[in-house]
């Protein structure tokens, strides 16, 4: 996956996809924090790029995930939401 940019674009777009289910209002990438995004190397392929956006996601109080929210490996505390949500 680190070579497929285009990749990242389209399972950027699943994963926030999928928590609309879970979440009442899922924001959307800025410009910026997909180019964030794109720089990165992924080494742990769409496993490592989900727990990130879900974690953005959860910690973004806007509209728009921005590239400050977009740190890795996502804090525990974000994944310990995450599995409140999914259970």
């Amino acid at each position: 996956m680190r070579t497929r940019h285009e990749d990242i674009v389209l399972l950027a777009d699943h994963f926030l996809a999928r928590l609309a289910g879970r979440m009442t209002a899922v924001p959307s990438l800025s410009t910026q924090a997909l180019d964030r995004l794109l720089t990165h190397g992924w080494p742990a392929m769409s496993a490592e790029l989900e727990h990130t956006l879900t974690a953005a996601a959860t910690m973004t109080d806007g509209p728009e995930i921005r590239p400050a929210i977009c740190i890795w490996p996502a804090p525990t505390r974000c994944l310990m939401l995450l599995a409140s949500m999914t259970s």
